[in-house]
């Protein structure tokens, strides 16, 4: 299976852009995130303030000779003890709101965007991915960066603040004791760094596996009946735990990396802590003329109070520091989801509208398609030098067996793909030359395979024009024959008929789907094997709405049964991609040729040609 990496327009992506990307999305909460950071600034300092009020306690009470000064001094420092407390409390709960706050309107914006983009890209990206995979940006990938405006950005910006305002404060109480404790930093700051890359990698491993589990449950799902029918579930199960498995060992890698890092990073800090405490204890009962140290530096005392400040301030810093590089592991987590983000944001569309695309307006319906050869991307010529004219209220059927380029032609006329040579005109136009949506607006297309949504029957006819009245739906129901069926229904024309419309039957979606076309009022008429799922009856009945919607209409019918294009002003047949005969229904069979011998099969057989 192919990876998210491995594609072409994706490897374009340079990902060192990736951080650059993800703090210029937070500009747009650029007002919120500066209360924010005000509001942790102040958190900040009620921390230090509190670590500087104990450094009080120890120097006037619990110094003190004087007993009588000691209940009086600590109610003191008591209540303004309290009072920071209920200042950071306050404090605190601000920041966590605000940074839920800016967690939540960042992915707000980068899901819209996501969903923006999948509607601008062509059918050639769906068709070359799962569905499962891609859903995967939408959900996992963009729950890590929830995780970064709200948690990482946190921790990346706090601690920071934090670390600099208890070292600061420690090199204003005792730069020489400061400086002693800092020797392990340097070390702790490598260990981090290295670790990042690593976690960047197995970051971006754990990303792609749960995509690919994604991919393999929506699979599973859609494809549930088709399981069951072949009886292959134990498959299945067996097919997943392989992806299942894959991300398991994925995070279990990337767990290696962190659980490596949390004792080796407290090891250094213990380390650290125990050199000071030694050589502050010393530093404690240096006379008040100080001591010089091997005629270097003079080293001067420092109080109780300061050695216990200092004690506290470090390992603030050392907590600090700690959850700092957690943090920035946990940031490496976030790149590696933001690299697929804005690899995908940053694909092209492969069908984009020329700088001078015209409207085409409403348009008379007359189509040609002038010397058009198409490859598909996977290199495969599917149509060579095909040329076919259609004008309003004429029905051109493609017909052929498997493979022959049919379902093709219908791709080409709403620009779902580009030709590589030739044209394909309507009303004497490129459609290259126009605009996509204007050019869509004039096309109808019945799929062979009904694709309703879930929601209600009118709201599925509706999609066909959104702004319809209920009398224009219900014309267009009857119109498909599918009023009868609908006022059955349990909540009628309120029926949910669930996802893809599974609570109704072939013929029914059907008509929902040709309902749907006969609203839009299209001018030019696409029906891609529009009945070759459905029973005889059903066909019958769906037959007789496709031809009221095609009056008046320039129709193109890819045909499965034969039998439903007798009436075609025109019949091309395609083998191989060419078209190796033409002409109505008699003319075709009254000389040997493909399109007899395909009828014929169909008449044995009874059943389509493919």
């Amino acid at each position: 299976m192919t990876n998210l990496s491995e594609k072409p327009e994706e490897l374009e992506y340079d990902r060192s852009k990736t951080p650059r990307l993800l703090f210029e999305r937070l500009k747009q909460q650029s007002f919120w995130i500066g209360i924010w950071f005000i509001v942790v600034i102040l958190a900040a300092g009620a921390d230090i303030l509190l670590i500087m009020m104990v450094r009080d306690f120890t120097d006037n009470v619990i110094a003190q000779e004087n007993v009588d000064l000691i209940f009086p001094e600590a109610k003191r420092i008591v209540i303004v003890i309290v009072l920071l407390m209920l200042a950071q409390g306050i404090l605190k709960g601000a920041e966590l709101y605000l940074t839920n706050l800016n967690g939540q309107a960042m992915i707000l914006k980068l899901r819209q965007d996501i969903f923006g983009h999948l509607q601008r890209l062509g059918l050639d990206f769906f068709e070359s991915r799962r569905t499962g995979a891609i859903m995967s940006w939408v959900t996992t990938d963009v729950l890590r960066i929830r995780e970064f405006a709200g948690k990482q950005l946190a921790g990346l910006l706090k601690s920071p603040v934090l670390i600099l305002a208890s070292v600061g404060l420690m090199l204003y109480t005792s730069w020489q004791l400061t400086l002693t404790s800092m020797l392990v930093i340097p070390p702790i700051v490598l260990i981090v760094h290295a670790a990042a890359k690593l976690g960047r990698k197995a970051a971006s491993r754990v990303q792609q596996s749960l995509a690919d589990v994604s991919g393999e449950l929506q699979e599973g799902i859609s494809a549930i009946q088709i399981v069951k029918s072949f009886a292959n579930e134990a498959w299945e199960i067996i097919k997943f735990a392989r992806f299942n498995k894959a991300a398991f060992k994925a995070e279990l890698y990337r767990a290696k990396i962190e659980a490596f890092l949390a004792p080796t990073l407290n090891l250094f800090a213990g380390l650290g802590l125990a050199v000071l405490i030694l050589v502050g204890s010393w530093q404690t009962s240096v006379p008040e003329s100080g001591t010089v140290l091997w005629n270097l530096v003079t080293i001067y005392p420092i109080s109780s109070g300061d050695l216990v400040l200092i004690i506290l301030l470090l390992h603030k810093t050392y907590t600090e520091s700690n959850k700092l590089g957690r943090t920035w592991m946990a940031f490496q987590d976030t790149l590696a989801a933001a690299d697929r983000i804005f690899a995908f944001l940053h694909i092209e569309p492969a069908i984009k509208d020329l700088d001078d695309a015209i409207e085409i307006g409403k348009c008379d319906g007359r189509v040609e398609f002038r010397n058009v050869s198409f490859t598909y991307p996977t290199g495969d010529e599917v149509l060579s030098n095909i040329s076919v004219k259609a004008d309003p209220g004429h029905a051109i059927a493609f017909v052929g067996p498997s493979g022959a380029g049919k379902s093709t032609i219908a791709k080409l006329i709403p620009r779902f793909y580009d030709v590589d040579e030739g044209e394909v005109l309507i009303d004497g136009i490129d459609v290259r030359k126009l605009k996509k949506k204007s050019l869509r607006i004039q096309l109808g297309i019945v799929p062979q395979e009904t694709i309703l949504f879930h929601g209600t029957v009118r709201e599925n006819i509706s999609y066909g024009k959104l702004d319809a009245s209920d009398d224009e739906i219900f014309k267009a129901a009857k119109n498909a024959n599918a009023h009868d069926f609908i006022m059955q229904l349990e909540n009628k024309y309120d029926t949910v008929v669930g996802e893809r419309g599974t609570r109704l039957s072939g013929g029914q979606r059907q008509r929902i789907s040709i309902a749907r076309a006969i609203l839009k009022d299209p001018k030019i008429l696409i029906l891609d094997e529009a009945t070759s799922n459905l029973d005889t009856e059903s066909e019958k009945i769906v037959q007789s709405a496709l031809e009221v919607l095609m009056e008046g209409r320039t129709t193109f019918v890819i045909a499965h049964r034969l039998s439903t294009i007798r009436n075609a002003s025109e019949i091309i047949v395609l083998r191989g991609g060419r078209v190796v005969d033409r002409g109505t229904h008699e003319e075709l069979m009254s000389r040997p040729g493909v399109y007899r011998e395909l009828y014929e099969v169909e008449e044995v057989g009874g059943g389509g040609v493919e």
